[in-house]
């Protein structure tokens, strides 16, 4: 839904460390098909193992790793997505 909508990263700033059988594979089924999903965790591997295969990319929360991961996504690949989309985007954030 989101790329619908032209969305070029999806970053979610909570930890998906709890296991939920009824949600999970559906969760990172939609992750992977979207293919731009971020997200960080406060221990390295603290996510739930069917999310995190699912993921993007996963970054520390505890630096600004994941922050600096998302800038340059958008910086390298922002403007060209967008042209491809036929929208304009700012090269910087």
């Amino acid at each position: 839904m989101l790329n619908d909508s032209g969305a070029l990263l999806v970053v979610f700033d909570i930890e998906f460390y709890e296991k939920d059988k009824q949600w999970d594979s559906e969760l990172a089924g939609s992750f992977t098909q979207a293919g731009n999903v971020v997200s960080g965790e406060m221990v390295s591997n603290g996510t739930e193992k069917t999310i995190r295969e699912a993921l993007y990319a996963i970054g520390s929360l505890k630096s600004d790793l994941l922050t600096k991961f998302v800038v340059d996504f958008i910086n390298s690949y922002g403007s060209f997505i967008s042209s491809r989309m036929g929208k304009e985007t700012s090269k910087n954030i």
